[in-house]
């Protein structure tokens, strides 16, 4: 039967190829990992860099070219001692060995494209974590959400919004509330007045996504805590799932992980797809730079009514919280420009980082 002539196919693999040749083997597989690992270091490397430019106390960027440079070497020369290894071996033992190969990296490439994986409107969710506390930006950037989401390239985008999905800074929080129906009709949960009850909400929401084989990308517009209650009961509730390559966390903030709870930080990066990108508050740095205080007239842009309600509304409510009762003052805004540079980790997990500024973002959303 099929189950036998399988088991004895292996057999002979092993017995004519794999059991003669197991040093060549081991030797070739050794030299694929090394060349595999060098090239998968660089974007960790480059990011680094970014975070280094973007720290002006932080020097250790400056030997990451020599590491850089170091690691492209390796590769080379393991490239090099991989391409002689395999061209030592006779006909039919280099074809068992590619053949072998080729096996191997079908069998890996599942995995690694779980890693690579893009958002696909099809099946996964956009959960929208706001912290709202004690900047405004969040403000703006729901208004931003929702310009973008009202393009038709992005209307069949599940999603839902979760307010209040702060750390552990101190201040006062803004509410939203008057905007979020606005913005979100239902799509969205107050963490703020009750966190128990949203974690299950929200739990609600995503599971039958996981269980689907969807994914579930999280921008995190503030910090980790809500998201680390997340993650856990997912756990919780769903033990065999794979929690690193279904559930994608995008951050741009430092300051936003300097106020996360040190251990709920840590329990998220160890459990989900964490996905450091740098920060939308700067331009020319690989995301888009939206913010900017000499960016006026944001209704003249405007067409579409309700987009021109919300704006409005959005606006105003920045006005009356930004910097009072000793919240945040955020200069941008308080000088009549828009800052919603969270927006930056929306448009990265769209696959539309190449956005430069907020001119730039009205004129491609708005088309």
């Amino acid at each position: 039967n099929i189950k036998k002539s399988a088991k004895q196919i292996l057999k002979n693999f092993w017995n004519d190829f794999v059991s003669r040749y197991k040093l060549d083997i081991i030797t070739a597989f050794f030299l694929l990992v090394l060349v595999a690992a060098t090239a998968s270091v660089y974007p960790y490397l480059i990011q680094l860099v970014f975070d280094g430019l973007l720290d002006d106390k932080n020097n250790n960027w400056l030997i990451l070219p020599m590491v850089i440079a170091l690691v492209a070497v390796i590769r080379g020369i393991a490239m090099f001692f991989q391409i002689k290894q395999v061209s030592k071996m006779n006909g039919s033992k280099k074809k068992s060995f590619l053949i072998l190969l080729s096996v191997i990296s079908l069998l890996t490439a599942k995995d690694v494209m779980a890693q690579t994986k893009s958002f696909n409107q099809a099946t996964d969710l956009l959960l929208l974590n706001y912290d709202c506390k004690t900047d405004v930006d969040d403000i703006h950037t729901m208004a931003a959400f929702a310009t973008l989401s009202a393009n038709s390239k992005y209307k069949s985008i599940n999603y839902h919004a979760v307010a209040g999905a702060y750390g552990v800074q101190e201040g006062l929080y803004v509410p939203p509330y008057s905007l979020l129906p606005l913005i979100f009709d239902t799509h969205w949960t107050d963490a703020h007045n009750n966190l128990e009850f949203s974690v299950r909400e929200v739990f609600t929401l995503i599971e039958p996504i996981l269980k689907n084989e969807g994914a579930v990308w999280i921008a995190e517009a503030g910090q980790s805590d809500f998201t680390a209650e997340l993650v856990k009961t997912v756990k919780n509730q769903m033990p065999t799932l794979n929690t690193s390559t279904s559930i994608h966390v995008v951050q741009h903030s430092d300051w936003n992980e300097s106020v996360t709870s040190a251990e709920k930080l840590d329990y998220v990066k160890k459990y989900t797809d964490y996905i450091k990108i740098p920060d939308g508050n700067g331009l020319n740095n690989g995301t888009p730079g939206f913010k900017n205080s000499n960016f006026k007239g944001v209704q003249e842009r405007l067409s579409n009514p309700k987009l021109k309600r919300i704006w409005k509304e959005a606006i105003a409510i920045s006005n009356k919280y930004n910097g009072k009762e000793g919240r945040y003052t955020n200069e941008a805004i308080a000088n009549g420009g828009l800052d919603f540079s969270d927006l930056a980790e929306v448009c990265w997990i769209l696959g539309i980082q190449d956005i430069n500024d907020i001119d730039d973002f009205f004129n491609r959303v708005l088309q």
